[in-house]
Formats: structure tokens, sequence, C-alpha cells
């Protein structure tokens, strides 16, 4: 006699409900996906925001730019599924429900298949009420901090990362009154290759960008930073940007966690020990060979959340579901509108010796920016050729 799971029973006898929780990169493609995948099933998308906002440019948001967005009311009609805006306070695993918070309080959302897509937050670097001072979670922030910059005379951005690189140049760019100081604890960009770190700082230092390295902060008052060796660096706006969290809300949950705040999974991207919950994007952890194998990155996102989709859909017809193999080409990184480089990386994204500049790294830039929108927009129906740069012959020009 054979024993049928519960899941597969109910994929049978009931609606299947699927909840999304996160309407960034990777909920937004888990959700078309499972839309062509498994039309009949009820799918509900959480989000704490009211749109999806595209956060590889919010850069060029912080120095006022228009950059892309999508309404989740529309997105929901146009694919006939639920969206609910409301902020995920816990999840029950045990029992099959996630517990929100909405503007008319608290309500439990149960599911047979969750989808965990809640992306992450900027590290924070200490606890901060200063309101020039900012890590810029959210597009509110960004548009405060906007609204701050024409009255700013010195700005401090903390961090040595890409995300803190790419804020500093485009507001020194566009704001080339604005004395801009980045200062990082480690040498600028230390994971890139030497060719990408010494771009950045020539580029850096034709933008008066002052770079202080090797520099860590203690604390920081309303005016002024303080670093570990007692130096004073005043600023009338402070970003900061020293890393990367996933977004707590599995706490106590009994979900496998680490201490960068991401979710144990394994190769088909469930998080271990729980068959009907999957983890997409930047929330994701899975290791190969000892390294681990997920970069916390649009990329990830783009890839895996699709990948999940089909899997759900798979699971609920009672098919084997597929292995995620991470294949990364780069990372592509704006100095300005004007500079950019990318990053040459090997399949599993160990960096390489190589980049790309000039013209050519510029526009695969925002054609891949171009192409994430239009992806997460598919019908599933209209040809995507032309949508993504030739990254073959990037590797090429970069060799």
């Amino acid at each position: 006699m054979t024993t049928e799971s519960p899941i597969n029973i109910a994929s049978r006898s009931t609606v299947q409900r699927i909840v999304i929780l996160g309407g960034g990169y990777a909920g937004l493609l888990a959700a078309g996906t499972l839309c062509r995948e498994q039309p009949l099933a009820r799918i509900t998308l959480v989000d704490a925001q009211s749109e999806f906002s595209h956060r590889v440019r919010w850069h060029e948001q912080l120095a006022g730019q228009t950059i892309d967005h999508i309404n989740y009311e529309a997105f929901a009609a146009e694919r006939d599924i639920e969206f609910i805006q409301a902020r995920v306070k816990t999840l029950a695993p045990k029992d099959n429900q996630v517990h929100l918070e909405t503007a008319n309080g608290a309500t439990t959302l149960a599911y047979d298949q969750l989808i965990y897509a809640l992306g992450s937050v900027s590290r924070p670097l200490w606890q901060s009420s200063q309101d020039n001072s900012y890590a810029l979670n959210s597009s509110q922030e960004l548009t405060e901090a906007n609204a701050r910059l024409p009255q700013t005379k010195q700005l401090l951005v903390i961090g040595g990362g890409l995300t803190a690189v790419e804020y500093a140049t485009e507001v020194a760019e566009r704001y080339p009154a604005i004395k801009v100081q980045l200062v990082t604890s480690s040498t600028l960009l230390p994971d890139y290759s030497v060719s990408a770190q010494d771009y950045a700082r020539q580029a850096m230092f034709e933008m008066n960008i002052e770079l202080i390295e090797h520099t860590p902060i203690d604390q920081i008052d309303a005016q002024q930073a303080i670093t570990a060796g007692g130096n004073r660096l005043p600023f009338d706006l402070c970003l900061c940007s020293t890393g990367f969290l996933a977004s707590p809300v599995w706490q106590d949950s009994g979900l496998p966690s680490l201490e960068s705040g991401q979710i144990a999974v394994n190769s088909n991207m469930q998080a271990e020990g729980f068959d009907n919950i999957w983890v997409a994007g930047d929330a994701a952890h899975h290791e190969i060979d000892g390294r681990a194998a997920l970069r916390m990155s649009c990329a990830t996102a783009c890839a895996t959340a699709p990948l999940i989709g089909l899997n759900v859909a798979r699971a609920l017809a009672c098919e084997s579901a597929l292995e995620h193999t991470p294949y990364y080409f780069g990372h592509c990184v704006s100095l300005g509108r004007e500079r950019a480089f990318i990053q040459i990386v090997s399949p599993d994204d160990k960096m390489l010796p190589r980049i790309v500049t000039g013209t050519t790294a510029i526009e695969a830039k925002i054609q891949i920016a171009k192409a994430v929108i239009s992806t997460l927009l598919w019908d599933g129906k209209s040809s995507q050729d032309n949508w993504w740069p030739d990254f073959e012959h990037l590797k090429r020009v970069a060799a």
C-alpha cells in the first residue's frame, strides 16, 4: 500500500494556498512563474510596501533620478492573484501559518506552500536616532536623504563595498559642490580584484571624493562620526552601508538559520528540514564544498525565484524538484552616470583579475537594469530576445 504525503493528497482535493513573503525581485518573479505554472492555485503576495522599487538603482534615486516602480495591487490584479500590504511579524511553520500586521491590525495567513523572499536590510553600524543619518533601507529613506542634498555641504558615506561606492560617486557627480568622504574599516572594495579597486580609486579621485581606508567608526553623533583612533569626521548628512543582513522574521520559527540572518537551504532551494518552505534571493544560504554558493544580489534572486516557482508546481504535481546550479557572470558597478565597471567572476562567483570599463560597462549595466524590469513583468509569451547583454562577449572583452 502506498502512503501519500499530505501535500500530494491536498494537491488533488483542495485548491493549494501558496503564500509569497516579500515583493522584491525574488517575490515578483516567483509570483509570475507560479501564475503560469499553477493558474488554479490561490496565490497571495505579501509586502509591507505598496509598490516595488528597483533596488539596484537606488543610488540613482538618491541623487534625484526617476527609477522604476511596480504597483503591487496592479501587478496582482493583472495576474488574478491576491496582494496583502502587511508587515510579516512571525512564522509558525509547524502550523503552516504566517502572522501579519496590517493597517487594520493583526491577522494570520495559512499556507500549503510558503516562499520566503523577504530579502535583506543594511547592516546597522550603530543604533542611531539622528535624523541626518540613514541606512537607506526603503524608498522613503532615499526620498528623505535626497531632499537634504541641496542643503548638504559635507556628506559622509560609511562602508567600502559596492553599495557605498555607488552612493558616494552618484552624489559626487550630481552635486559637485558637496564635499564627499567615504570611510571604510577595510580597503576599498575588499572582495574585488586589484584592477577593480584601482579603477574605483582613480574614479573617486577624479570626482574629488576623499577616501579614508582602514578606519573603523566607533560612534556617531548628530554632526560627526568618531573613529576608533579618536578622529572626528563632521557631516551634514551621513549614509551607512557596511553590508547586508537577511530579514530576521524567521527568528524563533525553527527554520535553520545563520548569523547572517540567512536560512540554510538544500540544492532545491527548500529550507532544510521543511518540504513546503522555499527560500529565494538574499535570504537563502547554500554551501558547495564548504563555500557559500549564493551571493546576496539581484542576480541570485533572478535565478532562484523562477526555479522555486517551477519546483512548487512540480511538488504539487508529485514530480521531483529541480536543483539550482549557481552560474554567475560578474558584478556591475556604477560610478555615477559616466563611469562604470564590470568585475568578471567565475561561474561559482570567484573574483577574476579582469574588468570591463568605459561605454561597454555603462551600456551593459543599463541594459541589465531594463531587462530585470521586463523580466518581472513578463507575460510568459512575448520574446525575450536581446533583453540581456551578451555575457560571453563581455567576458571576451575583459580578456
